[in-house]
Parts: structure tokens; C-alpha cells; sequence
């Protein structure tokens, strides 16, 4: 696992995703991303019989929160950001409560599901997290997590210049591969269901990293068919961008 050396005080983590951070997203990033939360609402029902109580930690500007909603789950939001609450409030239309989830005060065994959608790297203390997270879930509930992946082929490729160390773009304190975070969850008594990695290595970069700047279209489309081509190797081998992790309380 891999910490950032100076950590950030929580007071400076509440400014830094401010509504700047949430706009920096792009059009195609947002339009990829709706069909993201239907495949990831789609994976949650598959594992879980009915509609119960969805906690989502780390809601950001509440998208997710509103799928879950409108397909009749009784949802509620947590976030650290007074932009993302009250962003959140308004496109899913439920209350989002502002801070962390230890001090939400949520009862034993409240939550069907959890979700932590690209949280926990974002976290000073994940296990402290993670057992808070098990005490609000019910017996035989679900939890979720997605987390970049420190130990894909992208990471290894470019090392120190790989996107998501960049803690003043992205705003990762942690950093874990699937082993990491495995064994945090292991730590905190929950039993793995899956764990898997999506996203291959982006070719198009790669030559960034020795100064070239490749513009000719031709070439970015052969790269882009190399890149498909290698997530046929890369996923199963769990070297993707992404890990997705289920774990259930028994």
C-alpha cells in the first residue's frame, strides 16, 4: 500500500472538493459514467434479493444516489464536501449528511448495502472506515468499493508519472493494489465475494513519457485497438486500472 507523505488535514481534504473539483470532469466522462452506475446498481442486485437500505459513501455530486433511487431503493448519501451535499440533495432528492460516516451515528445494522465508489483512496483511515462500515451493515449485507488500481500495467508503466499519484489533480492519499485491499477488508471481518480489475493500459501515454507527443490520428487509432487489445490479458490477471471489490458481513 502506498500513503501520501504529508498527509492533508481534514479541514484542507473539505476544501480541496470544492464544486472546481466536480466541474473538472468532462462531458464524455460524465456520459460514460451513467452507464457506470447502471452497471454497478445492475451487480448489486444480482447479489442481494429485493430493495432495502443503500448507503453511498462519498456521493459526490449524488448521480449514483439517484439511480438507486429511482429504482426504488431507499437511499441515502454521505460526503465530506458541502458542494457535493448540497448537489447531491438536489439531483437525488434525499438528505446527504455532511462529514464522516463515524460521526453519522447510523444504528447497528441499518444498511443493506454500502457502497464506496473511488473513496477509500481519498482516506486518511481506511480501516477505521471499513470497521465503522461493518457495524451499520446488516448480516448478509453487501459492501462495495472501486479503488485505482496501484498495481496495473498503467502504474507500472509510468511509475512516479502515473496520473493518480498526483495528489493535487486527484487528491489520493492511499494508493492499493488487489492484494491491499483484500487484506484490509479481510482485517476488518468481512468475507470476499470478488475482486476484479477493469480498464487495460492506455497506450496513447506511453509515449508521453519519453517527450513525444504523438498527433496523427492513424497512429492514436492503432494505439487505441492495442490498448483493447491488451485488456484481454491484463483484466484477468487483475493489471487493470480499476479494482472492483464485494465483500458481504456474515
Amino acid at each position: 500500500m502506498v500513503y501520501l507523505k504529508d498527509m492533508p488535514s481534514n479541514e484542507t481534504l473539505a476544501r480541496f472538493y470544492s464544486k472546481d473539483f466536480f466541474n473538472s470532469q468532462t462531458d464524455d466522462f460524465i456520459k460514460n459514467s451513467t452507464q457506470i452506475r447502471k452497471e454497478r446498481l445492475a451487480s448489486i442486485e444480482a447479489l442481494i434479493p429485493g430493495k432495502g437500505r443503500l448507503l453511498d459513501i462519498g456521493c459526490g455530486q449524488g448521480y449514483f444516489l439517484k439511480e438507486a433511487k429511482d429504482k426504488g431503493w431507499d437511499a441515502y448519501g454521505l460526503d465530506i464536501s458541502d458542494y457535493a451535499a448540497r448537489h447531491s440533495k438536489k439531483v437525488a432528492g434525499v438528505d446527504i449528511f455532511l462529514g464522516h460516516i463515524h460521526d453519522a451515528r447510523y444504528e447497528d445494522s441499518f444498511f443493506d448495502v454500502v457502497t464506496l465508489w473511488d473513496v477509500l483512496e481519498h482516506t486518511k483511515d481506511h480501516i477505521k472506515i471499513l470497521n465503522e462500515v461493518r457495524r451499520v451493515l446488516k448480516k448478509g449485507g453487501i459492501v462495495v468499493a472501486s479503488t485505482p488500481n496501484a498495481g496495473s500495467m498503467d502504474a507500472i508503466c509510468h511509475k512516479y508519472k502515473w496520473p493518480y499519484f498526483d495528489f493535487e489533480k486527484c487528491g489520493h492519499i492511499l494508493q492499493f493494489t488487489p492484494k491491499t485491499l483484500k487484506r484490509s477488508f479481510k482485517k476488518c471481518e468481512f468475507h470476499i465475494e470478488n475482486i476484479s480489475t477493469r480498464g487495460s493500459l492506455d497506450i496513447r501515454y506511453v509515449p508521453s513519457l519519453w517527450g513525444v507527443n504523438l498527433s496523427n490520428q492513424f497512429i492514436l487509432h492503432l494505439l487505441d485497438g492495442l490498448s483493447g487489445f491488451l485488456a484481454k490479458f491484463t483484466v484477468p490477471l487483475k493489471f487493470g486500472n480499476i479494482i472492483i471489490l464485494y465483500a458481504t458481513k456474515r
